[in-house]
């Protein structure tokens, strides 16, 4: 199943057609967090010295305009990876 959505995504602009009335665009973020912890702070004993986090953002958008009828979506895909404790 998660393959025929990544090829729908792949796909769709095409059959689309590149014409008039007819948008496709995004974009992608990507981020790091590293937090350090002092020697004072409570959360160094359950995360030690510091941590480290990353993440990223791929937004894309797809307008077909084809005089009576209008097809708009946008999708979302996030994905995220962080330290985790041990409670």
């Amino acid at each position: 199943m998660r393959h025929s959505l990544f090829l729908l995504l792949l796909v769709l602009p095409a059959l689309a057609g590149a014409g008039p009335g007819t948008e496709f665009g995004g974009h992608t973020k990507v981020w790091l967090v590293a937090t350090g912890y002092p020697e004072s702070s409570a959360f160094r004993d359950a995360a030690g010295g510091g941590t480290a986090d990353l993440a990223a953002d791929l937004r894309l958008n797809l307008i077909i305009d084809r005089g009576r009828w209008t097809f708009d979506s946008a999708w979302q895909l996030i994905g995220q990876q962080g330290e985790g404790l041990r409670i």
